[in-house]
């Protein structure tokens, strides 16, 4: 127990130590970072300075510059003549002198910064390049050499023109500041390692930490008796329990109460924890007392409780025995219900079945009903138009005959007089050319006198040819005309022989609408008297399919109270074998309470024995 009082104040004590260091750690990290801030301000105002005398001196350089070369170029006009000098020998002369005028100013500069006393402090030293990153001024690169255009932190510098930035050359970390001087375009700039820039942090680190060890060794040991002295009163009520303990249980000792803090307000709630557990102990033994006569009762109950339940398994696996029969007939029963059911259910659908088809044979006889009084309609308007036809067809013989009469009388005279006036007209024509050709020779023997007689004569000649070819002609046209009547008064014999047979069949026709038509008033009479039967036979399988329907339901619902009672005396077995299971489940709880009461006596009196060695 002493060992675990040690351990607490000390591991108190390490964990304030923790905090402190931990505590310490940021604050330094901070003060660090403030420092660092305030180090790169005061050796960028410094150098920067140096940058500015730097600049300053090639800003003079540069105005002396700037009027010399205004004197010169001035004499050089004077003495040479403004027409000797062009715009190009001008530009040669001022890079010329611009050339000397940077490398004397170069010189100087590396005598006051690379030579002398300066020469001593080349780990800080100034450099100059261009816009394109070459060397202008460096202690040992030439100037003009590419050596550092390509590094990265020189290409910046240049974009930048003016500030400060850290880098890493050859593994080495440094600290680069840096201005330009725009006439030149030169990037004048101060390079030094950050270790020597950040030297005087690293002695202040070292200081801060000398001082953090010291603090933290004396607050430690300060902390640890200041604990220790502490945790005296708990050391002191560890060994009260520890008497109390080692005593037996006697429960009369008490804590002295020697101060107001947690320690003394502990030691005052132990003893009122003694006292009630005084009082506990004293409540449990007059209940061990009690629960060793309850022990008594509790075996003789348990054994009379053990005989019943026998008593009652017996009688619940004879009940058991009797639900399982019933529950064997009811299945039987139910079974002989559902056979019932279903030819019930199948004589339900054969009705229903019929009672369809009787409703469709009805509803064909109407049709086949209805159709036989539309054919009766068009029957009989068929046969009156059929009559109507053979009176047409007659009327339409008769004047197709007189047509035919009429044609061939009319006809036949007229052609006669046709061909006679062709002949007259031929023989005309045939005088005529007669005529013409007694004029012609008239004419011929008249000689000049007779010249124009003769012209009369030719064309009285070539009119009696060409009337000669046209009667030709009338006389083939008629011949033809002839053969058309000829065939046309075949045919018209043809249609009279034609309408002869129509009347024949329409008459027949007639008479065999005349027939339908009595064959279709039979089939009406007959259709009515089909009609009534099956709506006589609509009625029945209506009847039969109510009286199927009930019993298909009476069925039923005898099936379902069947299943019902069955599912009934299947839960009442379940329920008596449940019954059973835990008839026998409370035989085998009753053997173990009275095993446990026997075991509970044995712990009562083991209690019993326990609690009287506590003093109270």
């Amino acid at each position: 127990m002493k060992k675990q009082g040690i351990a607490l104040y000390l591991k108190i004590s390490f964990m304030i130590v923790i905090m402190l260091m931990i505590a310490f750690t940021v604050m330094t990290f901070f003060l660090e970072s403030a420092l660092k801030q305030i180090i790169v301000k005061e050796n960028r105002e410094e150098y920067d300075f140096r940058i500015h005398l730097i600049t300053a001196r090639l800003e003079n350089r540069n105005s002396a510059f700037q009027a010399e070369k205004r004197d010169v170029l001035a004499s050089q006009r004077a003495s040479a003549g403004s027409s000797a000098f062009t715009s190009g020998s001008i530009a040669a002369m001022e890079e010329q002198l611009l050339d000397q005028m940077q490398g004397e100013v170069l010189r100087e500069l590396k005598y006051q910064y690379y030579q002398g006393s300066a020469a001593e402090d080349l780990d800080v030293y100034p450099f100059i390049v261009d816009r394109q990153g070459n060397v202008v001024m460096h202690p040992t690169l030439s100037r003009g050499s590419a050596a550092l255009s390509e590094m990265p932190f020189i290409q910046k510098a240049v974009d930048l023109q003016k500030g400060a930035i850290e880098y890493n050359l050859r593994g080495e970390e440094k600290w680069y500041t840096f201005d330009t001087y725009q006439p030149f375009g030169w990037t004048i700039g101060y390079a030094m390692k950050t270790d020597e820039l950040y030297a005087s942090v690293n002695d202040f680190r070292i200081i801060e930490i000398t001082i953090a060890v010291i603090t933290f060794l004396a607050v430690g040991l300060f902390t640890t008796l200041f604990i220790r002295s502490s945790l005296m009163p708990v050391r002191n009520v560890h060994s009260k329990m520890s008497e109390i303990a080692r005593g037996g249980g006697d429960l009369t000792q008490r804590m002295d109460v020697s101060s107001r803090d947690e320690i003394g307000a502990l030691s005052g709630e132990f003893n009122e924890f003694l006292n009630s557990l005084g009082s506990i102990i004293s409540d449990i033994k007059h209940v061990s007392r009690r629960t060793l006569d309850i022990r008594n009762d509790l075996s003789s109950n348990t054994q009379q409780t053990a005989t019943a339940i026998q008593q009652i398994s017996r009688v619940i696996d004879t009940i058991q025995e009797k639900m399982e029969r019933l529950g064997s007939n009811l299945a039987t029963s139910v079974r002989h219900v559902r056979e019932i059911s279903d030819a019930a259910r199948v004589n339900d659908d054969i009705s229903r079945s019929q009672s369809e088809l009787v409703n469709e044979s009805v509803a064909a006889v109407n049709q086949m009903f209805a159709s036989i009084e539309r054919v009766s309609q068009v029957v009989q308007e068929h046969a009156v138009q059929s009559r109507e036809l053979v009176t047409t067809a007659r009327e339409g013989g008769g004047k197709i005959q007189s047509m035919d009469e009429s044609f061939r009388k009319g006809v036949s005279s007229n052609i006669d007089h046709i061909r006679d006036f062709v002949g007259v007209i031929g023989k005309i024509s045939a005088q005529i050319n007669m005529l013409s050709m007694n004029a012609a020779i008239e004419a011929a023997h008249a000689g000049e006198r007779g010249r124009g007689f003769a012209v009369v004569a030719e064309e009285i000649r070539r009119l009696a040819e060409e009337t000669s070819q046209y009667a030709g002609k009338i006389g083939g046209t008629i011949k033809e005309v002839v053969g058309s009547i000829s065939q046309t008064d075949e045919e018209l014999k043809e249609v009279h022989q034609a309408f002869g047979r129509i009347d024949s069949r329409v008459q027949q026709v007639s008479g065999a609408f005349e027939e339908i038509e009595s064959n279709t008033q039979q089939l009406n009479l007959g259709g009515q008297e089909i009609l009534q039967a099956m709506e006589e036979l609509s009625t029945v399988a209506v009847n039969l399919r109510e009286q199927s329907s009930d019993v298909n339901q009476k069925s039923s619902s005898i099936m379902q109270n069947m299943e019902d009672v069955e599912g009934f005396s299947r839960e009442v077995s379940n329920g008596i074998g449940e019954i059973s299971s835990g008839a026998v489940q409370i035989g085998q709880a009753m053997s173990h309470v009275e095993r446990l009461t026997r075991d509970m006596g044995s712990s009562s009196e083991s209690l019993n024995g326990r609690i009287q060695e506590f003093k109270t």
